[in-house]
């Protein structure tokens, strides 16, 4: 709106020349000083008149009031004041906020670093199982083939002397090749599953053990020299003999080959059987004759073709796992150990076995 003064002011003073904007909406008129009543402020008129204020009631206007220069330079004055205040509030907070920046940043780098030690750790642990599983496997390879030659030799000099230095020589090394939770595990051996499951007995006598494993082992029947020879590309060992196949089929058709040819899956009975048939892999994966036996969709235990129980095995580490909840048929890998894998792959070639004809 309009502002009309009757009286004109010191309008030549350079504070309060007129039409001088003081603010946004404040301003000097004819040595009044003028805002509009919208912002808030009472309806007051007042003039400089050589540095002192009178009050007049002499200025009307149309929605606006006229204040005192003085009062209005006093409210700008107290607003400065506040907007420094809040200027060096804000300073505080954002050099606060700075520091918080900064230990945030600090932290998140320190778990940064963490994280990788960490993976950096995690691989180590397991290069450091897949080794001591690849020396492992090796020692019980070196440990197949020294029975191997053992027994070579036994057969080409006096049984006795023989049969002594096979039993010193078996003893020295299972004593340590034997994997945990066999005869030799600290002294224990372990139970039968018909007596429960992980169950355990005290080992009075552990080297009368190793000596009665030695016993047996070498006591095992040769092939009569009578037997009927092995088909053709069937290798004998211990009055079997194996087929070692060269294309890939599921368990269930490997298993109908092997009968058809008037055998099973092959069954391994214990270490020297083991050994043998992992020194003839050619670097393939084979099936074996076991199987698991399911309720309820969970595995209980595993069974051979022939209705036996499972009771040696040569597990390779962490197996068997039972992936997904179908891996049902076991398989030798080409390493020699043991694996269990879905029944319906063909990835797989696999073993028959059939005894002599003798």
């Amino acid at each position: 709106g309009q502002t009309v003064c009757i009286e004109q002011g010191l309008l030549g003073s350079p504070e309060f020349r007129d039409g001088k904007v003081l603010d946004p909406g404040v301003r000097v008129v004819g040595g009044w000083v003028a805002i509009p009543q919208s912002a808030g402020l009472a309806p007051e008129w007042g003039r400089v008149s050589r540095g002192s204020l009178r009050v007049t009631w002499q200025c009307v206007g149309d929605g606006w009031g006229i204040v005192p220069a003085s009062k209005q330079t006093a409210t700008l004055k107290v607003l400065k004041e506040e907007v420094r205040a809040c200027n060096s509030c804000c300073l505080g907070v954002q050099a606060q906020l700075q520091t918080v920046h900064t230990q945030l940043g600090e932290a998140k780098a320190k778990l940064l670093e963490q994280e990788s030690a960490l993976k950096e750790l995690s691989e180590r642990v397991t290069q450091g199982l897949a080794e001591a599983g690849r020396d492992r496997e090796n020692i019980r390879s070196e440990l197949f083939r020294e029975l191997e030659r053992v027994r070579f030799q036994n057969s080409e000099q006096d049984p006795k002397e023989g049969e002594g230095r096979a039993k010193r020589t078996l003893l020295l090394r299972l004593a340590f090749l034997e994997p945990p939770g066999s005869v030799f595990d600290f002294g224990l051996i372990s139970v039968p599953p018909s007596l429960g499951p992980g169950s355990k007995t005290p080992l009075p006598n552990p080297l009368r053990l190793l000596h009665l494993r030695a016993n047996h082992l070498f006591n095992l029947p040769h092939p009569a020299g009578s037997c009927e020879q092995c088909p053709k590309s069937w290798l004998p060992f211990q009055g079997s003999c194996y087929f070692f196949s060269a294309q890939g089929a599921t368990w269930v058709e490997a298993q109908s080959h092997c009968e058809g040819a008037g055998a099973h899956l092959v069954i391994v009975g214990g270490l020297e059987e083991q050994g043998f048939l992992s020194r003839n892999t050619a670097g393939r994966g084979y099936w074996l004759g076991l199987r698991a036996v399911r309720r309820a969709r969970k595995i209980q235990s595993y069974q051979w073709v022939d209705g036996v129980p499972l009771s040696f095995s040569h597990w390779n580490l962490g197996e068997p796992n039972d992936s997904l909840g179908r891996e049902d048929c076991i398989m030798m890998l080409r390493t020699g150990m043991w694996n269990d894998a879905p029944c319906n792959s063909k990835d797989d070639s696999w073993i028959c076995e059939k005894r002599h004809n003798c």
